[in-house]
C-alpha cells in the first residue's frame, strides 16, 4: 500500500518583516501566501494523498481573522488532507491561530495535529505528531514515537519541529531537541521535520523540508517543498526536491573592476548572473584597498538603485 505526500514547514504566514519599509514588507508577506497557493496547486496537480506541514504555519501566536481566512482560502486549492503541526512560533496554547481556525469552521480535510495522538491518512499510513505547546521544550517530544503502536500494514510517518543539534550548524538550533536516530528507533518510514529553514537530509528516512519561501540570507537552500513517495511499510522513501519559492535572496561578494558607474554595474550584472532589471542592492561594503562590494539583493526592486549605489562606489573607490 503506497502513499505520496508533500512535506513542507516554516510557512511563517504573517511574518512582519519589520526591517523593511512598509510597502516592501507587505510584498514579502503576500509572497508567503502565494507560495502556499502554489504548494496547494502542486499537491492537487500531482494528486498526492496529503500535505504535511511540520510546524510554524504562522509566524506569531496572535493572528487576526483576515489572515486566518486568507490562509484557509489558500488551503482550498488542494481538497485532500492537510496535517498542520504547531511549532515554536505558533505553539498550541489556549489562544492561538489554531483556536482561531477552529472558531472559523476549519474544513474537515484539515487536521490540526495539536495532540500527540496517531492520525490515520486515507487508510494507508499513520502520522505520529510531536506538537509544541510552548516555544521551548528541554525534552525530546518525539520520544513517544518509539512505543506508539500501529498496525503493520500502515506506513509510519513522524511529524516534528525542532533541532537535530548534532547535525545543524553551530548556533542554528533553538531548544526542542530531536534525536538524530529517531526514525530508526521508532521504526518510522519517514520523519518530516521543520524548524531549520533550509532543505536538509538528516538520514535516508529523515528530512528538513526548509521554508518554501526564503525569508533571509543564509545559504541553506530554502525555497523547496519535498514530494515523498513510499511504496509500502519498510520501503525507503523516494524524495523529490521541488523548487517552489518566489524570491531569491542573494548575499554575494563582488570584485569590482576600476572604472565608472557603468563598469561597476556590469561587474554586478555578471556576478549575479540574472537580468538586473528587477533587482537592486540593499547594502554594500566597500574595501578601499581591493575594491569590492558585498551585495544583499532582493528581487522586486528597480535597477535604478543599483546604479545609484554603483555611482557612489565609483566615487569612493577612485584612487586619490
Amino acid at each position: 500500500m503506497s502513499i505520496r505526500f508533500l512535506h513542507t514547514a516554516d510557512l511563517q504566514i504573517g511574518k512582519p518583516f519589520r526591517q523593511f519599509p512598509t510597502d516592501l514588507a507587505s510584498k514579502l508577506r503576500d509572497a508567503r501566501f502565494e507560495t502556499l497557493k502554489r504548494s496547494a496547486s502542486l499537491a492537487r496537480d500531482h494528486r498526492v494523498d496529503a500535505v504535511f506541514v511540520a510546524g510554524d504555519c504562522f509566524d506569531e501566536i496572535a493572528v487576526d481573522d483576515a489572515t486566518l481566512r486568507r490562509f484557509m482560502v489558500a488551503l482550498e486549492l488542494f481538497d485532500g488532507m492537510w496535517v498542520l503541526l504547531p511549532g515554536n512560533h505558533d505553539p498550541a496554547v489556549t489562544e492561538s491561530p489554531w483556536s482561531g481556525l477552529r472558531r472559523l469552521s476549519l474544513p474537515a480535510s484539515v487536521s490540526i495535529a495539536d495532540e500527540p495522538t496517531p492520525l490515520s491518512i486515507r487508510g494507508k499510513a499513520v502520522v505520529l505528531p510531536a506538537p509544541l505547546c510552548r516555544r521551548r521544550e528541554a525534552t525530546d517530544l518525539t520520544q513517544w514515537f518509539d512505543t506508539a503502536a500501529t498496525e503493520d500494514r500502515f506506513i509510519r510517518i513522524g511529524l516534528a519541529h525542532g533541532s537535530v543539534r548534532e547535525l545543524l550548524p553551530e548556533g542554528s538550533g533553538a531548544p526542542n531537541p530531536i534525536a538524530r536516530d529517531r526514525a530508526e528507533r521508532a521504526r518510522l518510514d519517514y520523519l518530516a521535520l521543520g524548524d531549520w529553514h533550509g532543505r536538509l537530509q538528516v538520514s535516508e528516512r529523515t528530512w528538513y523540508s526548509g521554508t518554501p519561501e526564503p525569508d533571509r540570507f543564509p545559504s541553506n537552500e530554502p525555497g523547496y517543498v519535498l514530494e515523498v513517495a513510499i511504496e509500502n511499510p519498510g520501503a525507503l522513501p523516494l524524495v523529490e526536491e521541488i523548487p517552489i519559492g518566489r524570491h531569491r535572496w542573494i548575499d554575494q561578494r563582488v570584485e569590482l573592476t576600476p572604472g565608472d558607474r557603468d563598469q561597476i554595474c556590469e561587474d554586478v550584472r555578471r556576478a549575479v548572473g540574472v537580468p538586473i532589471t528587477n533587482w537592486r542592492t540593499s547594502s554594500y561594503v566597500c574595501d578601499y584597498r581591493a575594491p569590492s562590494i558585498w551585495l544583499r539583493i532582493w528581487p522586486w526592486m528597480t535597477f535604478s538603485t543599483i546604479s545609484e549605489r554603483a555611482s557612489s562606489i565609483s566615487k569612493t573607490t577612485t584612487p586619490v
